[in-house]
This record gives C-alpha cells, sequence and structure tokens, in this order.
C-alpha cells in the first residue's frame, strides 16, 4: 500500500500521469 503513497508524490506532472497512477493503482489491488 505505501508503493501507492509513493507513485503519488513521485508521479510527473504529465497528462497521463493520472492514467498511469490508476493503472498501477489497479496492478498494486491485483498483486495485493
Amino acid at each position: 500500500m505505501q508503493s501507492i503513497c509513493r507513485i503519488q508524490y513521485d508521479a510527473p506532472r504529465a497528462s497521463g500521469s493520472e492514467l498511469l497512477l490508476v493503472a498501477h493503482l489497479t496492478l498494486d489491488a491485483i498483486t495485493g
């Protein structure tokens, strides 16, 4: 779960940052 916070703060301010975040959240949820 801590990795999610990392991504949120380390995510670059790009137009696709939201999609990248959602994708990572989904993968993180699946992998547990």
